[in-house]
């Protein structure tokens, strides 16, 4: 478990250097579009995605705070929200506001206040508090299970592919999204997939629904894992009425991606 608490201070830091750059690039595609109001429908649709992207990655490294005011953000730049494509000034005006504040508090944004590291630093030494025969029955499940994981974030993917590593996953593939995911896995029969809500093209609740309905080569009662935030109990309803087996609540560490693998195996053999 050490190892991977390296590899994930290595990704959290590595995401912490990023925020500025990824925030000012964000403004200038607002200042791009207050400028240029014919363009701005085609950017709305720019901030819209990379909020999304920016929200889900900054849940998954232990900001929950940033994570949730980038979300709101998302939430101002949703299609159902976004005002007429003749009217943005108003909405760009407001995310600009937003933005401007983010960006100064971005001195936050460091390895030391990630809540996603102080939490797998206390998992390492509770660990050690772990019977034997517990983690011998956990690594028996997880060593024999083959699994598929997509998320459209690098960073996460990334930290995934660390923690499956990790846990001694017999065998795992990552993918940057549903289409992805049902195109490259050729041949590789899972026991588990995990999957975020959102992405493009096939989002993960329109992958959970193919399975289900006997639309992929996978088999239809393949236990489906979501990541989630804390505020989405909407679409963990929604997901749970498609037949999802399990959740991750985001930030997600070594020890909830545990969980949740070996609850859903046992749940299934049981």
């Amino acid at each position: 478990m050490s190892d991977v608490l390296m590899e994930a201070k290595s990704a959290v830091q590595e995401y912490c250097d990023g925020v500025p750059g990824q925030i000012s690039e964000v403004r200038s595609l607002v200042s791009l579009a207050s400028a240029k109001p014919r363009s701005s429908h085609e950017t709305v649709d720019l901030l819209y995605n990379a909020m999304h992207r920016m929200s889900g990655a900054a849940l998954c490294m232990g900001f929950p705070f940033l994570g949730e005011e980038l979300g709101k953000i998302e939430e101002m730049l949703a299609p159902a929200s976004a005002p007429s494509p003749n009217d943005y000034s108003e909405l760009l005006g407001a995310v600009a506001q937003r933005l401007a504040l983010l960006e100064r508090l971005k001195s936050y944004i460091k390895p030391e206040n990630s809540s996603l590291i102080s939490e797998m630093q206390a998992e390492v030494e509770a660990s050690k508090a772990e019977t034997g025969q517990k983690r011998l029955n956990y690594a028996n499940i997880l060593k024999q299970q083959r699994i598929l994981f997509a998320d459209d974030d690098v960073a996460i993917r990334m930290l995934m592919r660390h923690i499956l590593s990790q846990l001694g996953v017999s065998k795992f593939e990552v993918f940057n999204s549903g289409q992805e995911l049902l195109s490259a896995a050729t041949g590789f029969e899972p026991t588990v997939i995990i999957t975020d809500w959102r992405m493009t093209p096939v989002n993960g609740v329109e992958l959970l629904q193919r399975i289900r309905r006997k639309q992929t080569r996978f088999a239809s009662n393949c236990p489906v894992i979501f990541l989630s935030s804390r505020n989405s109990l909407a679409e963990v309803r929604e997901a749970v009425g498609e037949g999802a087996n399990h959740f991750i609540v985001k930030p997600f560490t070594i020890e909830s991606v545990q969980r949740a693998i070996c609850h859903v195996v046992e749940r299934k053999t049981a």
